[in-house]
């Protein structure tokens, strides 16, 4: 019976880090692609294409808003 304990414990604590991996892999994958459109956006407001730099912050901006809030990152279209 305690081997079955043991067991049962170990895996719980084995397993925690994996649990909580499932949600941020998706979030992760979307805020790498906004923060590609953020990039992209920052670069075309320094060559004054001002018009194309709005069409990326717009969209990164969408994908950040989408996201949940799981780190800074998520609002870091807030600070322009």
């Amino acid at each position: 019976m305690k081997a079955c304990h043991f067991a049962l414990i170990f895996f719980l604590i084995a397993a925690t880090p994996c649990f909580s991996q499932l949600d941020s892999t998706a979030t992760l994958a979307d805020t790498t692609l906004a923060n590609q459109y953020f990039r992209r956006a920052k670069v075309l407001a320094g060559k004054a294409q001002f018009d194309s730099s709005t069409f990326y912050y717009e969209k990164a901006n969408q994908i950040y808003e989408s996201a949940p809030p799981h780190d800074a990152d998520s609002l870091i279209w807030q600070k322009y």
